[in-house]
């Protein structure tokens, strides 16, 4: 996981070959609280896309942590903050659902080890190996989440 300033995303233009396309994407639309609430193609083949949606925030006794094996999430707050709860997948011991490759997801019942505060100006980045806990909180928030497709790490 990573948890920066949007300020520094560009410092991470190397750890995914699509992320130049990313960084190119979001200086084109300005991460703001007026983008409108759709999917935007970033990339061909669905190598890069993303999604602004508005969601009603939830407890944690509410949600579950949820991975993905094929895309990496950058998501970003765009209006109010969101807590997102984070333990590594390597800790996750019980699977709730079986991984769906068609939705690339698969849900735990853990309890997150640590928790982040996603405000605008910031984002987060969940890998393969991060189990996420998003919209923990009161309200709503409206978000950005960008699927970049995972490239296999050729250094394992």
């Amino acid at each position: 996981m990573i948890f920066d300033t949007l300020d520094n995303l560009k410092n991470y233009s190397s750890i995914n070959p699509f992320m130049p396309q990313v960084l190119e994407f979001l200086d084109q639309v300005k991460p703001s609280a007026n983008l409108e609430l759709k999917k935007y193609e970033i990339a061909p083949s669905k190598n890069v896309y993303a999604a602004v949606s508005e969601d009603q925030k939830r407890l944690p006794d509410d949600a579950m942590l949820e991975a993905h094996q094929q895309y990496i999430d950058i998501q970003i707050a765009l209006d109010n903050k969101d807590k997102i709860g984070w333990l590594p997948i390597s800790e996750c011991k019980y699977a709730e659902t079986k991984y769906d490759p068609e939705s690339d997801i698969i849900f735990f019942s853990n309890d997150p080890s640590d928790f982040i505060t996603l405000t605008p100006g910031k984002f987060a980045i969940f890998f393969p190996g991060d189990a996420h806990m998003p919209l923990l909180g009161d309200g709503k928030v409206k978000k950005m989440i960008i699927k970049v497709r995972a490239v296999e790490n050729k250094f394992k």
